[in-house]
């Protein structure tokens, strides 16, 4: 089974004219959607199992669940559609969204990938209960972070066994 799970947030100051900074988080959304579309598309195409689960903000959360030969093109770009933009990102509710799934899947092997501009919080404990999953070798996790610097993936360290920035997969491509 894959998990997907994408966030992003929101600049701190949006009132007056669109600024630089707000242009950037527009186009920091497209591209994390873009990278979700690939991914989404791939998991259908090889018949996986696939989790999204949209976070922002401590409350805002919802996972949806695609099931291989149950989801095509439409249901992906519903997907897209819920996005999130909030002004924080909390992780820890996806992070026990995962370890709830992974309790109820039991013997299967879960990939996960979070698609995330890399800021936001974590707690310790979180951090502690996720990694007795990861130690299991049921779950092998890799974040990309779009547009991010090292700097801004410095809370997705602590959970993501693997780290990607998307400026380096497109300068890769080309």
């Amino acid at each position: 089974m894959m998990l997907v799970g994408a966030s992003n947030s929101l600049p701190a100051e949006t009132t007056g004219e669109l600024s630089a900074f707000y242009d950037r988080f527009l186009l920091r959304e497209e591209k994390a959607k873009a990278i979700a579309i690939k991914v989404l598309e791939q998991a259908r195409l090889n018949r996986r199992d696939c989790t999204v689960i949209l976070f922002g903000d401590h409350e805002t959360i919802e996972t949806i669940r695609c099931l291989k030969g149950f989801y095509g093109e439409n249901d992906i770009l519903n997907i897209l559609l819920t996005f999130f933009g909030t002004r924080t990102t909390d992780f820890n509710r996806p992070l026990e969204e995962v370890m709830k799934m992974a309790a109820n899947h039991a013997k299967d092997q879960l990939d996960m990938l979070f698609i995330s501009d890399g800021l936001g919080t974590v707690n310790t404990e979180t951090l502690e209960k996720f990694s007795h999953l990861q130690n299991s070798g049921r779950l092998f996790t890799w974040a990309i972070i779009v547009d991010g610097t090292e700097k801004e993936g410095k809370e997705v360290r602590g959970y993501a066994q693997y780290i990607f920035f998307s400026r380096e997969l497109l300068e890769a491509e080309v």
